[in-house]
C-alpha cells in the first residue's frame, strides 16, 4: 500500500521542512485547542504488513494541551521517513495505584481520536503500526520490572477492562500489532496472561504481542510474538572503541532466538550509560553525542549479524520531533542529534536484509 498522493504531497513537504530553518508544513503547524480532531470522515487505510526485518521508531505520545495533533502526526511521520523506517510503535502512558487494583488514563493519555490521527498518518505512509500501551511508572515507587500488584486477579480484571476497549481501536484503525504488555519482568508468566491474550484477540485480528524485559524470561501467553526491551548493561566505559561495544552487544544477542525483534533500544548520551542503559539522564553530566552513535550502530550491528527480525530505537516525543532541542526534555531523545543520523545509516545497512 502506498500514501495516497495528497498524503505523499504533505509527507514530502514535511522532510523538506527538515532541512530548512523557519519553515511550516501548513499554516495549522502552531498550536490550536486542546480538543481531539474528529476521525469520523478519516478513510482508514489498509493494515500495512509487518515487513521481514522491521527498522522502527517509537513515538512516545503523551498528550500536551493546545497541540495541533493532526499536524503534529503529519510532521513526526515524515520525520520518521526521512529517516527510512518502514515501521512505527506507539507508546502511550496510561496508569495505576500501587497495589495495582485500578487501571485508568489520565489527562496525559491520548483521546482515542489522537491515536487513530497518528495511526492513521502512519499508515497512509506505508509504515507498519504497533500500538503499545505503556505502564507509567510515576505512581508506582518502583520500575515496571520491579513492581508486582497485590492482587494479580484484581490487577487483571481492571486491566482488561481497560484495555479492550484499544485492542477495538487498534482492529478498527488495522493496526498491525497490537501489544498486551511490556516489560512486567515481576509476574510475566502469571497464568492470567493468557487469559487476556484470548480476550484481546477476540476483537482484535491482527498480531497480538508482548515485549519482555532483557533480564526476564519470555510471556507466557500462547500465541502471542514475543518483542524485547533491549536495556542489557555492558561493562564498558562509554569511552570504549566502537569494535568493542559491537562485540559486546553481539556476544548478548547471539543468545537470543533468531528473528526475535528489539521493541526499544535507547540510551542517554552521557557518562556512565552503557553500564546502566535504562537511565534517563543525569543532571549535571556533559552530554556527548558519540556515546548513542557507537550504542545504536553496535544494536545495529548485532541484528544484522545475529540475524534478529528488527528494532526500534526509542524515543521520538510526540509532536517534539523538529522542534526540541538536544537535550531540553530528556538527553535519550535522539530527534535532530547525532544519534539520528546513525539511526539512518542503520536503516540503509539493514535494507539488505529484507
Amino acid at each position: 500500500m502506498k500514501p495516497t498522493a495528497r498524503a505523499g504531497a504533505v509527507a514530502v513537504t514535511a522532510v523538506a521542512c527538515l532541512l530548512l530553518p523557519a519553515c511550516s508544513t501548513s499554516a495549522g503547524s502552531a498550536l490550536s485547542t486542546s480538543v481531539p480532531p474528529s476521525t469520523t470522515t478519516i478513510g482508514l487505510p489498509s493494515r500495512v504488513p509487518m515487513p521481514a526485518v522491521q527498522l522502527g521508531i517509537d513515538i512516545d505520545f503523551y498528550a500536551t494541551p493546545g497541540t495541533n495533533i493532526s499536524a503534529s502526526a503529519q510532521d513526526d511521520i515524515a520525520y520518521v521517513k526521512h529517516l527510512d523506517a518502514n515501521a512505527v510503535s506507539i507508546s502511550f502512558p496510561y496508569y495505576t495505584n500501587r497495589a495495582g487494583t485500578v487501571v485508568h488514563a489520565l489527562p496525559k493519555t491520548p483521546a482515542p481520536s489522537q491515536l487513530t490521527t497518528l495511526i492513521v498518518a502512519a499508515e497512509r505512509a506505508d509504515l507498519a503500526v504497533i500500538l503499545r500501551p505503556l505502564l507509567n511508572e510515576a505512581s508506582l515507587g518502583t520500575s515496571r520490572p520491579g513492581w508486582e500488584p497485590t492482587s494479580l486477579a484484581n490487577w487483571f480484571t481492571a486491566y482488561r477492562q481497560f484495555l479492550l476497549p484499544y485492542a477495538r481501536l487498534a482492529q478498527a484503525d488495522d493496526v498491525t500489532m497490537f501489544v498486551i504488555g511490556a516489560e512486567f519482568s515481576r509476574f510475566n508468566q502469571a497464568p492470567q496472561w493468557a487469559a487476556l491474550a484470548a480476550a484481546v484477540s477476540q476483537v482484535y485480528h491482527g498480531t497480538v504481542g508482548y515485549s519482555n524485559n532483557w533480564d526476564t524470561a519470555r510471556n507466557r501467553a500462547p500465541d502471542v510474538e514475543q518483542l524485547l526491551d533491549a536495556y542489557q548493561p555492558i561493562q564498558l566505559p562509554t569511552t570504549a572503541s566502537l569494535p568493542a561495544l559491537e562485540d559486546a552487544w553481539s556476544a548478548w544477542t547471539r543468545r537470543l532466538p533468531t528473528g526475535l525483534v528489539l521493541s526499544e533500544v535507547g540510551v542517554d548520551p552521557q557518562p556512565g550509560a552503557f553500564t546502566r542503559p535504562w537511565r534517563r539522564g543525569q543532571p549535571g553530566q556533559p552530554i556527548i553525542p558519540d556515546i548513542q552513535v557507537k550504542w545504536f550502530t553496535a544494536a545495529c550491528h548485532s541484528v544484522a549479524v545475529e540475524h534478529l527480525g528488527g528494532v526500534y530505537f526509542w524515543p521520538l516525543y510526540f509532536g517534539q520531533s523538529l522542534t526540541t532541542p538536544l537535550g531540553t526534555k530528556d538527553p535519550t531523545a535522539f530527534a535532530g542529534t547525532a544519534g539520528a543520523t546513525a539511526i539512518a545509516q542503520c536503516f540503509t545497512t539493514l535494507q539488505d536484509l529484507k
